[in-house]
């Protein structure tokens, strides 16, 4: 009895607990299902939020490509960001950004300088904002999209500046490391990206280092960047983590957002863990924490599994209910799949939209064939539109088969490897012609690249070409600088040495490896380090600047603008010093700015000596002057003595001749005079005793005697006196008149010939016909007249038989007619020849010749007819009179 009471319960208690255990195996399974459903719901959706950050800071970056490109041709790079952001509006295009901006590599030796540069584009006060001072260049911010201000130094920002620094050197687009504001507020990073001089892409390390001349960059913070990112029914935490940095960072925390959803968070039920994401984003290792808040769960539509227990011992309600469990999944996983599709569309149409929008060609390659490309491709490949590329084989790319085989070669292993291919090769295009192409390759899975490639191209050949120019231009210049013979050497903006050619190691000892590339452009020139005149005029040049080492021992250069030169003694050169001539010029860019400075050295130390040794010379040569010119005094002074004694001699002789010639006719007028007096005494006597007619006829006729031989002798008294006037003669009283010099010559010899009729002379005319003269015709008669009569009474007396010769000859270039009168005479002794035209000077003092023949012809001749005369004579050979006239008289 007792064991069927029993039995009921306990077959009941058996049967409860079979169904219990079923139940709590199906509980157990069934929480096993919702947390195995929610883990891969949560997985999707964290691997789309990943997908959607990596889309976002991908567009990021082929945004600062995109700016690059349209930065790379363009010197003034600020100017181009600005017209770049007016058509683009890189704060619109781009949300998640803080700011957007362009910052210049700048020295901290101009870096005031750029700043007033700054000042004057902005029209307003740029200070520079810096958190640290840094000991490398600065990178200024100089135009900027959204709230970074000009003139802020992102190289300030050591987390920063290490970014731009490992971007600079890789050649890509670098994430900083958060960097931390203003307390209470999240923590913000910078996307950054090389710029290169001349947009030149340098393939070495140390080449971009070198030409790097500014960072693009964008500014970002964790909760911006996630706007539009995050879910709602999630906990989304990014945090940023280098395996070599000790420290985690939290970028981003969606439940900082709001209490509730902090508080909405810790009641997340504890069966269901965070999912962690791990990321690389911009060369940064992040993790993404998803932790489902409730209303995930419940947008799953999971059953509970405490409702699953209360109705788990019916079957049929259990049946019922998991049936509709597993529908609503399904519903709740279709719905779910239908957002992603469309999130994933909307991704691709983002992404459909860069690709179209790229400056650069975009391929995309499937089995070697050409399955999707942008327009930018079919520009550089001469194709209409992108379809007409559609399908063609990769080889259609390449110039021959042998180039297609060399870059399948190079770039598979690559590819496999999942790295990036990168190259420089000719392409072909659709015509045959080629171009020069810098090519990446990247396999979107590198365990079958095959299956899909993505290739970037861009045409560097006119870019490769400038490169080239630049280099050969640079070489040529090198080989000019070396080869000249003058000692130069050049240094940049930063006062580094670039040039030192040979003559400057021969003229200071210094090896142009020890110099180069450092700022001892001094060494060789002074003993301590101390700015040469080029460092001064890559400063400022300013004369304050300059005067302070070179005094004022310097000019300005009138040829060249800003040049200056300067000479010196340089006692540290040479054992004995030297002295140098110096000129440091600017170096400018086509824009004007000044890069660096030229310096040219020649040593003028010889030419020093010579100049001391000069003004020894000149001294000693002044004090010689100076006692020469007292030598010469003294000397002067005993010459006007002797002339004023010859003068007086000449003068003594003078009056001798004036006395002999005046005192005979005087003296026969005297006598004259007294007889014609006794007569009229007689006469006078006679009238008083009876005149006879005798005695009054022989009065008479003594009176005529008388008068006659007063008449002759005051005439020829007239005569001689009228010849002592003509000795000063300075001008004609004759008239001026043309005549031809022939006829007046044929004149002048009859004349002659007639009064010397009894002389054996031959007188030969040797003057051509044509020689007119505008002159004195007077003054020529009496010229010619008393050299012909000089001829005959002393050149040929005593001679049988004589010769004169009249010679004249034109000279019309020089305006001249040169005559000459020649005889055959005695001529005369060299010591009376310098002596003819001297006044009153004869060899026949007291026979008839007074002596002022010859000097008045010479006054004649040099001051009425503005000529020249000379004589030559030798004993027994004869004298020639030479006169040089012109043809028009003064």
């Amino acid at each position: 009895m007792k064991k069927r009471e029993w039995l009921a319960p306990l077959l009941a208690a058996g049967v409860f607990s079979v169904c219990f255990a079923l139940t709590l195996a199906l509980v157990r399974w069934h929480a096993d299902q919702n947390e195995t459903i929610a883990r891969q719901q949560l997985a999707l959706v964290g691997n789309a939020l990943a997908e959607r950050l990596s889309l976002r800071i991908n567009s990021f970056n082929n945004a600062l490509l995109g700016l690059r490109g349209a930065l790379a041709d363009n010197a003034d790079r600020a100017r181009s960001y600005r017209a770049f952001d007016r058509v683009v509006d890189l704060m619109r295009q781009y949300p998640g950004a803080l700011s957007v901006g362009y910052a210049e590599r700048v020295s901290q030796d101009a870096t005031r300088t750029y700043l007033e540069q700054l000042e004057r584009q902005q029209g307003r006060a740029v200070p520079l904002r810096s958190t640290n001072v840094n000991n490398g260049d600065r990178f200024i911010v100089a135009e900027a999209s959204g709230s970074m201000p000009p003139g802020t130094d992102l190289a300030g920002e050591g987390p920063v500046r290490a970014a731009g620094m490992r971007a600079t050197w890789s050649n890509d687009a670098v994430l900083s490391p958060p960097v931390m504001g203003p307390a209470n507020t999240p923590p913000s990073f910078y996307l950054l990206l090389p710029v290169y001089a001349g947009g030149i892409d340098p393939k070495d390390s140390m080449l971009r280092y070198e030409q790097a001349v500014g960072w693009l960059f964008i500014h970002l913070s964790g909760e911006r960047l996630m706007q539009g990112i995050s879910e709602r029914v999630l906990h989304l935490r990014l945090i940023d983590h280098q395996e070599d940095e000790d420290e985690q960072t939290l970028v981003f925390d969606s439940a900082a957002q709001s209490d509730t959803a902090a508080q909405g968070s810790a009641t997340t039920a504890p069966s269901l863990a965070a999912l962690q994401l791990d990321k690389t984003v911009g060369g940064r290792a992040w993790k993404l924490m998803l932790s489902p808040q409730p209303e995930f769960q419940e947008g799953l539509g999971l059953l509970s599994p405490h409702v699953g227990m209360a109705f788990g011992i019916l079957v049929s309600a259990l049946a019922a209910l998991l049936t509709y469990s597993l529908l609503a999944m399904q519903r709740r996983a279709a719905t779910l799949a239908e957002r992603m599709t469309i999130a994933l569309r909307a991704s691709e149409k983002r992404q459909r939209a860069i690709l179209e929008n790229a400056s650069v060609g975009i391929i995309f390659t499937s089995d070697q064939t050409t399955a999707h490309c942008n327009p930018k491709a079919a520009e550089l490949f001469g194709w209409g539109t992108p379809q007409d590329m559609l399908g063609l084989p990769g080889s259609q790319y390449w110039p021959s088969a042998q180039d297609y085989a060399q870059v399948g070669e190079r770039a598979g292993p690559a590819l496999a490897a999942g790295a990036v291919f990168e190259d420089e090769r000719p392409m072909r295009r659709k015509d045959g012609s080629t171009f020069l192409a810098h090519i990446r390759a990247k396999a979107i899975d590198p365990m079958a690249a095959s299956s899909g490639t993505i290739w970037i191209t861009e045409d560097v050949t006119e870019q490769r070409r400038m490169e080239y120019l630049l280099k050969e231009g640079e070489r040529k210049l090198s080989q000019i600088i070396d080869g000249s013979p003058i000692a130069i050497f050049v240094i940049d903006t930063d006062h580094r040495v670039t040039h030192w050619n040979s003559a400057c190691e021969h003229l200071t000892g210094v090896q142009p490896s020890s110099v180069i590339g450092t700022l001892d452009c001094w060494r060789g020139f002074y003993a301590d380090q101390r700015p040469t005149m080029a460092n001064l005029i890559v400063n400022s040049g300013s004369t304050e600047e300059i005067g302070r080492y070179y005094g004022d021992d310097f000019v300005r250069s009138q040829l060249i603008p800003g040049a200056v030169a300067a000479e010196g003694y340089f006692p540290h050169m040479a054992p004995s010093g030297r002295w140098l001539y110096f000129m440091a010029a600017p170096l400018r860019d086509a824009n004007g700015r000044v890069i660096g400075a030229i310096e040219t050295l020649n040593d003028i130390t010889e030419r020093k000596a010579a100049e001391q040794l000069l003004a020894q010379r000149t001294e000693a040569l002044q004090q010689a002057n100076k006692e020469l010119g007292q030598a010469m005094a003294k000397l002067t002074e005993t010459q006007r003595d002797l002339v004023r004694s010859e003068k007086l001699a000449g003068l003594g002789a003078m009056v001798v001749g004036v006395a002999h010639e005046m005192n005979t006719p005087l003296g026969v007028c005297l006598m004259a005079a007294s007889t014609l007096q006794e007569h009229s005494q007689t006469i006078q006597s006679s009238l008083a005793t009876g005149l006879r007619r005798t005695t009054l006829e022989q009065f008479v006729e003594d009176n005529l005697n008388g008068s006659a031989i007063l008449l002759d002798n005051l005439t020829r008294m007239a005569r001689l006196i009228k010849s002592f006037k003509r000795v000063a003669v300075q001008q004609s009283a004759s008239r001026r008149s043309q005549f031809d010099l022939a006829q007046m010559v044929s004149l002048v010899v009859g004349a002659t010939r007639s009064r010397h009729a009894a002389a054996d002379i031959t007188i030969e005319q040797q003057v051509p016909d044509g020689i007119l003269l505008d002159s004195y015709l007077d003054e020529m008669e009496q010229i010619l007249a008393s050299l012909l009569s000089n001829a005959m009474t002393h050149g040929l007396e005593g001679r049988a038989q004589g010769r004169i010769v009249i010679h004249a000859e034109r000279d019309s270039a020089q305006g001249y007619v040169v005559l000459t009168v020649s005889d055959n005479g005695r001529g005369m002794a060299p010591e009376i020849l310098p002596r003819i035209f001297d006044p009153f000077f004869t060899t026949k003092l007291g026979f008839g010749d007074s002596g002022l023949g010859l000097n008045i012809t010479y006054n004649q001749v040099t001051g009425v007819l503005g000529g020249k005369i000379d004589v030559r004579s030798t004993v027994d050979v004869g004298t020639s009179f030479t006169l040089t006239l012109p043809l028009r008289a003064p």
